[in-house]
């Protein structure tokens, strides 16, 4: 196994252990940092493939434009994910983060693609089972426009890009975030499973300018729907629609 209580920092940092079913492959409680050179972006790979990989501490990648997005992956059997995740642009766009559990994956920290200046990022959280524990926090907002947010599946899980999960849990106490902070629209959010979803937490795409639509929310689950939390899809101040949420079960 790995186990990271310091600091590392590099261009690029991957961390990688077999492990088991039952080891903790992975153990990051420090922190992790890497910041891309002109040409490429900033990555850090958490790979821990046959056991868990844990995160407790920071990590942080920073490249230069979206076109050569900054990228955060973890990837491994059980993936579960506290402290802060982030992923930033000095363009000021939100960077790319992928937590992919082939068994499960669990946030409990601050997951964070936010575009300060312009668009927001692009966030998947897949595995066979998902959950967004109460104190999960996970924000792809942006000046411009809202960026991506997608737990359990893409858009009627019908996205390739992302696994579809058996079952999606989002608890109360816990937000997404795909927000236009400036002038633009709100962004997508997706919370979906093949059987089973539990939805008991906060979404918002808002436009929260004088101008902007709201963005596009669904919540479904293919099999059952349990839904008691709360969406929000304000348009713009001055001139701006509402934006859709679509409950499928």
């Amino acid at each position: 196994g790995v186990l990271n209580d310091g600091t590392i920092e590099g261009a690029a940092v991957e961390l990688k252990a077999h492990g088991n079913m039952f080891a903790l492959a992975i153990n990051n409680k420090g922190s992790v940092r890497a910041t891309g050179a002109t040409n490429s972006g900033g990555r850090v790979f958490l790979r821990g493939m046959g056991g868990t990989v844990e995160n407790s501490g920071s990590i942080e990648a920073t490249g230069p434009s979206a076109a050569e997005s900054a990228s955060v992956l973890i990837q491994s059997a059980y993936a579960r994910v506290g402290g802060s995740v982030r992923a930033t642009n000095d363009d000021g766009s939100g960077g790319d983060i992928r937590i992919s559990g082939n068994q499960s994956a669990e946030v409990t920290g601050g997951i964070v693609a936010v575009g300060n200046t312009a668009g927001g990022g692009d966030i998947v959280i897949e595995g066979a089972s998902v959950e967004l524990g109460s104190q999960a926090m996970v924000d792809a907002s942006g000046a411009t426009g809202g960026g991506r947010v997608r737990i359990g599946g893409g858009f009627q899980g019908q996205d390739v890009q992302v696994r579809n999960s058996e079952l999606t849990l989002v608890s109360e106490g816990s937000v997404v975030r795909v927000d236009s902070t400036g002038e633009g629209n709100g962004g997508l959010a997706v919370i979906w499973s093949d059987k089973s979803t539990m939805f008991a937490g906060e979404v918002t795409a808002r436009a929260q300018g004088a101008i902007g639509n709201g963005g596009f929310v669904e919540v479904s689950g293919k099999n059952s729907l349990g839904y008691s939390g709360s969406v929000n899809l304000n348009g713009g101040t001055v001139g701006g629609g509402a934006g859709t949420l679509l409950l499928d079960p």
